[in-house]
Protein backbone atom coordinates (compact mmCIF):
# COMPACT_ATOMS: atom_id res chain seq x y z
CA UNK A 1 0.00 0.00 0.00
CA UNK A 2 1.30 3.45 -0.91
CA UNK A 3 1.54 6.24 1.65
CA UNK A 4 -1.44 8.57 1.82
CA UNK A 5 -2.31 11.46 4.15
CA UNK A 6 -5.53 13.46 4.21
CA UNK A 7 -5.48 17.07 5.53
CA UNK A 8 -6.00 17.32 9.28
CA UNK A 9 -5.97 19.95 12.05
CA UNK A 10 -4.35 18.31 15.06
CA UNK A 11 -5.35 21.05 17.53
CA UNK A 12 -9.02 21.94 16.93
CA UNK A 13 -10.66 24.53 19.20
CA UNK A 14 -12.91 21.85 20.70
CA UNK A 15 -11.45 18.49 21.65
CA UNK A 16 -12.82 17.43 25.06
CA UNK A 17 -15.03 14.84 23.37
CA UNK A 18 -14.09 12.87 20.26
CA UNK A 19 -17.47 13.42 18.61
CA UNK A 20 -16.53 17.13 18.50
CA UNK A 21 -12.79 16.77 17.94
CA UNK A 22 -13.00 14.37 14.98
CA UNK A 23 -15.25 16.41 12.65
CA UNK A 24 -13.56 19.70 13.59
CA UNK A 25 -10.13 18.19 12.93
CA UNK A 26 -11.34 17.45 9.41
CA UNK A 27 -13.14 20.73 8.74
CA UNK A 28 -10.54 23.07 10.24
CA UNK A 29 -7.66 21.50 8.30
CA UNK A 30 -8.36 23.86 5.40
CA UNK A 31 -10.19 27.22 5.34
CA UNK A 32 -10.14 27.25 9.14
CA UNK A 33 -11.52 30.79 9.50
CA UNK A 34 -14.51 29.83 7.38
CA UNK A 35 -15.29 26.59 9.20
CA UNK A 36 -14.93 28.22 12.62
CA UNK A 37 -18.39 29.55 11.79
CA UNK A 38 -19.68 26.15 12.96
CA UNK A 39 -18.36 26.95 16.43
CA UNK A 40 -19.61 30.52 16.60
CA UNK A 41 -23.11 29.53 15.42
CA UNK A 42 -23.36 26.54 17.71
CA UNK A 43 -21.43 25.00 20.62
CA UNK A 44 -23.02 27.70 22.77
CA UNK A 45 -25.28 25.73 25.08
CA UNK A 46 -23.96 23.42 27.80
CA UNK A 47 -25.82 20.60 29.49
CA UNK A 48 -25.08 18.99 32.84
CA UNK A 49 -26.62 15.54 33.19
CA UNK A 50 -25.35 14.19 36.55
CA UNK A 51 -26.50 10.62 35.86
CA UNK A 52 -25.05 10.46 32.32
CA UNK A 53 -21.55 9.25 31.49
CA UNK A 54 -20.76 12.63 29.91
CA UNK A 55 -21.88 14.75 32.83
CA UNK A 56 -20.90 18.14 31.38
CA UNK A 57 -21.11 18.48 27.63
CA UNK A 58 -22.11 20.67 24.71
CA UNK A 59 -25.82 20.46 23.95
CA UNK A 60 -25.86 20.49 20.17
CA UNK A 61 -26.38 18.25 17.18
CA UNK A 62 -24.32 15.11 16.78
CA UNK A 63 -21.96 15.57 13.83
CA UNK A 64 -23.94 13.04 11.79
CA UNK A 65 -26.44 15.90 11.33
CA UNK A 66 -23.86 18.56 10.43
CA UNK A 67 -24.47 19.67 6.83
CA UNK A 68 -20.71 20.04 6.26
CA UNK A 69 -19.90 16.37 6.89
CA UNK A 70 -20.65 13.34 4.72
CA UNK A 71 -21.40 10.56 7.18
CA UNK A 72 -21.63 6.84 6.36
CA UNK A 73 -21.79 4.26 9.15
CA UNK A 74 -20.94 0.58 8.76
CA UNK A 75 -21.79 -1.54 11.85
CA UNK A 76 -19.38 -4.25 12.95
CA UNK A 77 -21.98 -6.98 12.33
CA UNK A 78 -22.31 -6.11 8.62
CA UNK A 79 -18.53 -6.10 8.13
CA UNK A 80 -18.25 -9.53 9.75
CA UNK A 81 -21.20 -11.03 7.85
CA UNK A 82 -19.66 -9.95 4.54
CA UNK A 83 -16.15 -11.00 5.61
CA UNK A 84 -14.76 -7.55 4.79
CA UNK A 85 -11.12 -7.01 5.75
CA UNK A 86 -11.20 -3.89 7.94
CA UNK A 87 -7.69 -2.72 6.99
CA UNK A 88 -8.46 -2.88 3.25
CA UNK A 89 -11.77 -1.13 3.92
CA UNK A 90 -10.04 1.74 5.76
CA UNK A 91 -7.32 2.09 3.12
CA UNK A 92 -9.83 2.10 0.26
CA UNK A 93 -11.71 4.84 2.09
CA UNK A 94 -8.52 6.93 2.36
CA UNK A 95 -7.94 6.53 -1.37
CA UNK A 96 -11.40 8.02 -1.98
CA UNK A 97 -10.79 10.89 0.47
CA UNK A 98 -12.71 9.40 3.42
CA UNK A 99 -11.48 9.59 7.01
CA UNK A 100 -12.39 6.67 9.29
CA UNK A 101 -13.93 7.27 12.71
CA UNK A 102 -13.66 3.78 14.16
CA UNK A 103 -14.67 2.53 17.60
CA UNK A 104 -12.79 -0.63 18.49
CA UNK A 105 -11.31 -2.57 21.42
CA UNK A 106 -8.42 -0.43 22.69
CA UNK A 107 -7.06 -3.39 24.69
CA UNK A 108 -5.16 -4.17 21.48
CA UNK A 109 -4.06 -0.60 20.59
CA UNK A 110 -0.61 0.40 21.97
CA UNK A 111 -0.62 3.98 23.22
CA UNK A 112 -4.24 3.89 24.45
CA UNK A 113 -4.98 4.00 28.18
CA UNK A 114 -6.73 0.61 28.16
CA UNK A 115 -3.94 -1.17 26.24
CA UNK A 116 -3.37 -4.64 27.76
CA UNK A 117 -5.44 -3.56 30.80
CA UNK A 118 -9.13 -3.79 29.94
CA UNK A 119 -11.41 -4.42 26.98
CA UNK A 120 -12.84 -1.00 26.27
CA UNK A 121 -14.36 0.50 23.14
CA UNK A 122 -12.94 3.88 22.16
CA UNK A 123 -12.34 5.87 19.02
CA UNK A 124 -9.59 6.51 16.46
CA UNK A 125 -9.79 9.01 13.62
CA UNK A 126 -7.73 7.49 10.81
CA UNK A 127 -6.46 10.09 8.33
CA UNK A 128 -3.52 8.44 6.61
CA UNK A 129 -1.16 5.53 6.08
CA UNK A 130 2.66 5.44 6.15
CA UNK A 131 4.24 2.88 3.84
CA UNK A 132 7.62 3.46 5.50
CA UNK A 133 6.48 2.40 8.97
CA UNK A 134 3.51 0.28 7.79
CA UNK A 135 1.22 2.14 10.18
CA UNK A 136 -2.02 4.05 9.98
CA UNK A 137 -1.97 7.69 11.11
CA UNK A 138 -4.66 8.39 13.69
CA UNK A 139 -5.86 11.00 16.18
CA UNK A 140 -7.24 9.96 19.55
CA UNK A 141 -6.88 10.39 23.30
CA UNK A 142 -3.62 8.66 24.11
CA UNK A 143 -2.40 7.18 27.38
CA UNK A 144 -1.05 10.67 28.16
CA UNK A 145 -4.71 11.84 28.26
CA UNK A 146 -4.18 14.24 25.37
CA UNK A 147 -5.85 14.46 21.98
CA UNK A 148 -2.85 13.77 19.78
CA UNK A 149 -1.27 11.66 17.03
CA UNK A 150 -1.00 7.91 17.41
CA UNK A 151 0.41 5.60 14.74
CA UNK A 152 -1.26 2.16 14.74
CA UNK A 153 -0.28 -1.03 12.93
CA UNK A 154 -2.83 -2.66 10.69
CA UNK A 155 -2.57 -6.00 12.54
CA UNK A 156 -3.44 -4.25 15.82
CA UNK A 157 -6.51 -2.72 14.18
CA UNK A 158 -7.56 -6.17 12.94
CA UNK A 159 -7.22 -7.65 16.45
CA UNK A 160 -9.16 -4.74 17.95
CA UNK A 161 -11.94 -5.30 15.41
CA UNK A 162 -12.12 -9.06 15.99
CA UNK A 163 -13.27 -8.28 19.54
CA UNK A 164 -16.90 -7.95 20.60
CA UNK A 165 -15.97 -4.41 21.71
CA UNK A 166 -15.68 -3.34 18.06
CA UNK A 167 -18.82 -1.27 17.42
CA UNK A 168 -18.71 0.49 14.04
CA UNK A 169 -16.75 2.52 11.54
CA UNK A 170 -17.91 5.88 10.16
CA UNK A 171 -16.54 7.10 6.84
CA UNK A 172 -16.32 10.90 6.93
CA UNK A 173 -15.62 13.51 4.30
CA UNK A 174 -15.95 17.28 4.10
CA UNK A 175 -18.77 18.65 1.92
CA UNK A 176 -17.34 21.93 0.58
CA UNK A 177 -20.63 22.96 -1.03
CA UNK A 178 -22.43 23.15 2.33
CA UNK A 179 -22.39 26.80 3.34
CA UNK A 180 -21.82 28.33 6.77
CA UNK A 181 -23.46 31.68 7.33
CA UNK A 182 -22.80 34.00 10.27
CA UNK A 183 -26.35 34.77 11.37
CA UNK A 184 -26.57 36.98 14.45
CA UNK A 185 -30.36 36.58 14.60
CA UNK A 186 -29.90 32.87 15.29
CA UNK A 187 -26.92 33.33 17.62
CA UNK A 188 -28.67 35.87 19.87
CA UNK A 189 -31.44 33.56 21.20
CA UNK A 190 -28.85 30.84 21.81
CA UNK A 191 -26.76 33.23 23.92
CA UNK A 192 -29.89 34.29 25.78
CA UNK A 193 -30.82 30.65 26.32
CA UNK A 194 -27.35 30.00 27.73
CA UNK A 195 -27.60 32.95 30.14
CA UNK A 196 -31.12 32.05 31.24
CA UNK A 197 -30.29 28.34 31.60
CA UNK A 198 -33.02 27.35 29.14
CA UNK A 199 -33.15 24.22 27.01
CA UNK A 200 -33.69 25.80 23.59
CA UNK A 201 -34.45 24.28 20.18
CA UNK A 202 -34.73 20.78 21.58
CA UNK A 203 -35.67 18.08 19.08
CA UNK A 204 -34.89 14.47 18.27
CA UNK A 205 -31.73 15.38 16.36
CA UNK A 206 -30.02 16.69 19.48
CA UNK A 207 -27.29 14.49 20.95
CA UNK A 208 -28.79 14.79 24.45
CA UNK A 209 -32.48 14.25 25.04
CA UNK A 210 -34.48 15.33 28.12
CA UNK A 211 -34.90 12.77 30.85
CA UNK A 212 -38.15 13.08 32.82
CA UNK A 213 -36.77 11.02 35.71
CA UNK A 214 -33.36 12.65 36.17
CA UNK A 215 -32.32 16.29 36.71
CA UNK A 216 -30.60 18.10 33.85
CA UNK A 217 -29.20 21.63 33.85
CA UNK A 218 -28.47 23.98 30.98
CA UNK A 219 -26.22 26.95 30.29
CA UNK A 220 -25.11 28.96 33.31
CA UNK A 221 -26.91 26.53 35.61
CA UNK A 222 -24.86 23.68 34.12
CA UNK A 223 -21.68 25.58 35.06
CA UNK A 224 -23.05 26.04 38.59
CA UNK A 225 -23.74 22.31 38.76
CA UNK A 226 -20.05 21.75 37.93
CA UNK A 227 -19.12 24.09 40.79
CA UNK A 228 -21.38 22.13 43.16
CA UNK A 229 -19.88 18.85 41.92
CA UNK A 230 -16.44 20.08 43.07
CA UNK A 231 -17.87 21.18 46.41
CA UNK A 232 -19.27 17.76 47.39
CA UNK A 233 -16.29 15.64 46.28
CA UNK A 234 -15.18 13.39 49.11
CA UNK A 235 -17.98 14.52 51.44
CA UNK A 236 -19.87 12.02 53.58
CA UNK A 237 -22.04 9.79 51.42
CA UNK A 238 -20.14 10.68 48.23
CA UNK A 239 -17.80 7.90 47.13
CA UNK A 240 -16.24 9.96 44.35
CA UNK A 241 -13.02 11.67 45.44
CA UNK A 242 -11.07 12.39 42.24
CA UNK A 243 -12.21 14.98 39.69
CA UNK A 244 -13.48 13.67 36.36
CA UNK A 245 -11.08 15.74 34.24
CA UNK A 246 -13.49 15.90 31.31
CA UNK A 247 -15.52 18.39 33.34
CA UNK A 248 -12.85 21.10 33.94
CA UNK A 249 -11.53 20.64 30.40
CA UNK A 250 -15.02 21.09 28.95
CA UNK A 251 -15.64 24.12 31.18
CA UNK A 252 -12.37 25.83 30.19
CA UNK A 253 -12.79 24.98 26.52
CA UNK A 254 -16.31 26.42 26.50
CA UNK A 255 -15.08 29.65 28.09
CA UNK A 256 -12.29 29.99 25.53
CA UNK A 257 -14.77 29.53 22.67
CA UNK A 258 -17.17 32.00 24.29
CA UNK A 259 -14.51 34.71 24.67
CA UNK A 260 -13.55 34.26 21.01
CA UNK A 261 -17.23 34.46 20.05
CA UNK A 262 -17.84 37.62 22.11
CA UNK A 263 -14.81 39.36 20.60
CA UNK A 264 -15.82 38.44 17.06
CA UNK A 265 -19.42 39.62 17.53
CA UNK A 266 -18.36 42.90 19.17
CA UNK A 267 -15.85 43.66 16.43
CA UNK A 268 -18.20 42.67 13.60
CA UNK A 269 -21.07 44.77 14.97
CA UNK A 270 -18.71 47.66 15.81
CA UNK A 271 -20.04 47.83 19.37
CA UNK A 272 -18.82 50.21 22.07
CA UNK A 273 -17.96 47.09 24.03
CA UNK A 274 -15.13 46.45 21.58
CA UNK A 275 -13.59 49.84 22.41
CA UNK A 276 -13.59 49.27 26.18
CA UNK A 277 -11.32 47.00 28.21
CA UNK A 278 -12.92 43.98 26.52
CA UNK A 279 -9.63 42.27 25.65
CA UNK A 280 -8.46 42.40 29.27
CA UNK A 281 -11.78 41.05 30.52
CA UNK A 282 -11.76 38.16 28.04
CA UNK A 283 -8.18 37.28 28.99
CA UNK A 284 -9.22 37.24 32.65
CA UNK A 285 -12.09 34.84 31.89
CA UNK A 286 -9.64 32.50 30.16
CA UNK A 287 -7.15 32.89 33.00
CA UNK A 288 -9.73 31.81 35.60
CA UNK A 289 -10.86 28.85 33.49
CA UNK A 290 -7.31 27.66 32.83
CA UNK A 291 -6.66 27.76 36.57
CA UNK A 292 -9.71 25.52 37.05
CA UNK A 293 -7.98 22.89 34.90
CA UNK A 294 -4.55 23.26 36.50
CA UNK A 295 -5.88 23.19 40.06
CA UNK A 296 -8.04 20.17 39.23
CA UNK A 297 -5.00 18.30 37.93
CA UNK A 298 -3.10 19.25 41.08
CA UNK A 299 -5.99 18.08 43.28
CA UNK A 300 -6.03 14.69 41.55
CA UNK A 301 -2.27 14.36 42.05
CA UNK A 302 -2.06 15.15 45.78
CA UNK A 303 -5.64 14.99 47.09
CA UNK A 304 -5.28 18.33 48.90
CA UNK A 305 -8.89 19.14 49.81
CA UNK A 306 -8.05 22.81 50.38
CA UNK A 307 -7.75 23.10 46.59
CA UNK A 308 -11.50 22.54 46.21
CA UNK A 309 -12.29 26.01 47.52
CA UNK A 310 -9.75 27.56 45.14
CA UNK A 311 -11.26 25.68 42.19
CA UNK A 312 -14.74 26.90 43.16
CA UNK A 313 -13.46 30.48 43.39
CA UNK A 314 -11.97 30.26 39.89
CA UNK A 315 -15.19 28.79 38.48
CA UNK A 316 -17.13 31.67 40.03
CA UNK A 317 -14.59 34.19 38.75
CA UNK A 318 -14.83 32.95 35.15
CA UNK A 319 -18.60 32.57 35.23
CA UNK A 320 -19.33 35.97 36.82
CA UNK A 321 -17.18 37.81 34.28
CA UNK A 322 -18.64 35.84 31.39
CA UNK A 323 -22.22 36.61 32.45
CA UNK A 324 -21.49 40.32 32.96
CA UNK A 325 -19.84 40.56 29.54
CA UNK A 326 -22.59 38.64 27.76
CA UNK A 327 -25.30 40.81 29.36
CA UNK A 328 -23.55 43.95 28.16
CA UNK A 329 -23.04 42.45 24.71
CA UNK A 330 -26.73 41.54 24.41
CA UNK A 331 -27.83 44.96 25.67
CA UNK A 332 -25.74 46.73 23.04
CA UNK A 333 -26.87 44.38 20.29
CA UNK A 334 -30.53 44.91 21.20
CA UNK A 335 -30.04 48.71 21.05
CA UNK A 336 -28.34 48.40 17.65
CA UNK A 337 -31.11 46.23 16.28
CA UNK A 338 -33.83 48.58 17.66
CA UNK A 339 -32.13 51.55 16.02
CA UNK A 340 -31.85 49.63 12.75
CA UNK A 341 -35.57 48.71 12.77
CA UNK A 342 -36.68 52.24 13.70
Amino acid sequence: MDSIRLPLEEKPMIKTYLRQAFPLSILLAEQADYYKGIIINDHIQLIAAPHDDNRLDYHNYHYSHWPNISYNRMPAAILRRNQIDIVSYIYSGLQEGYYSDIWLDTFYIPGKTAYQKEHYSHGLLIFGYSQESDEFLTMTYTSHLRYSRLNVRGDDIRRACDSDQFEYINLLKKIPAAGIHYDLKNILPKLQGYLNSRDFEMNDKRYHRPSPDEPQYYGVQACKWFRDYIDVLGNAGNEETGIDMRLPYCFAEHKKCMTWRIKLIADTANLKLADSNLDATLKEIEYHSELVVNLSLKYNMNGDTSLKERIIQEINGALDLECETLLRLLDELNICMWQYLH
